[in-house]
């Protein structure tokens, strides 16, 4: 998300002076727990946290191999028993013990509601990128729409950031991402109605009537009057 900030945002000079103070006071102040947890990265091997999270994103697809048009439902992962038969023969192990949540969006979504749910999903997002880029490309250079271009950039720093976040967290059912698309598509709205309002005002006042070409043309194929 603060790559995409940084690259669609004009304040690009203070954007990255801000990022290097944020780092420098992270490395300085952050407590030795913090490091310690980053290191697991090269360890996720022995990490359980890591570990778990991988066992539940193979249960997922496996329950999503099972039902792959509605998924094993909402928080299928939650009823154990039920879970329990319906992976049984699926090859994952060990078996849920106690409910578990997948810790990503896309495996939560593929579990939850197939892979159907999973490509409309994907589309949702889709859409949000489309309405973010068409704003900037329709608003550029338009001082009297500079809130659109602003924030159409901010949408597509806004849908990097959850997409990369949420790979981890459970938030594919997040209300605050669908508000964020529905503004996308309400501004393209707003945006296109001005525009078109626009292009009305500047056609001529007889567009109506015969181009001056067509008028002569119309003309000369009369014919001529005899005295």
């Amino acid at each position: 998300m603060g790559s995409v900030l940084l690259i669609r945002s004009r304040h690009k000079i203070a954007i990255g002076m801000v990022a290097v103070v944020a780092v420098v006071g992270l490395l300085a102040f952050a407590p030795a727990q913090w490091f310690g947890r980053v290191q697991t990265i090269q360890t996720y091997e022995e990490d359980e946290s890591a570990q778990s999270r991988l066992w539940l994103w193979r249960m997922s697809w496996a329950m999503a191999l099972k039902h792959p048009i509605t998924g094993g439902g909402f928080r299928w992962s939650w009823n154990v028993n039920w879970a329990n038969q319906e992976l049984r023969g699926s090859g994952v192990t060990p078996p849920l013990t106690r409910p578990r949540a997948p810790h990503s969006i896309w495996f939560e979504m593929l579990g939850y509601h197939g892979f159907v749910g999973l490509a409309l999903f994907i589309g949702v997002i889709v859409v949000g990128v489309t309405d973010a880029r068409w704003l900037i490309r329709q608003t550029r250079d338009r001082p009297d729409l500079e809130w659109a271009n602003h924030f159409g950039r901010m949408l597509q720093a806004s849908i990097a950031g959850y997409v990369v976040g949420g790979s981890f967290v459970n938030l594919s059912m997040y209300d605050g991402f669908y508000a964020v698309v529905l503004l996308g598509a309400a501004a393209r709205r707003i945006v296109a109605a001005e525009l078109a309002t626009q292009d009305r005002a500047l056609k001529p006042a007889f567009s109506g009537t015969f181009s001056a070409p067509s008028a002569v043309h119309a003309r000369l194929t009369q014919p001529v009057a005899r005295l």
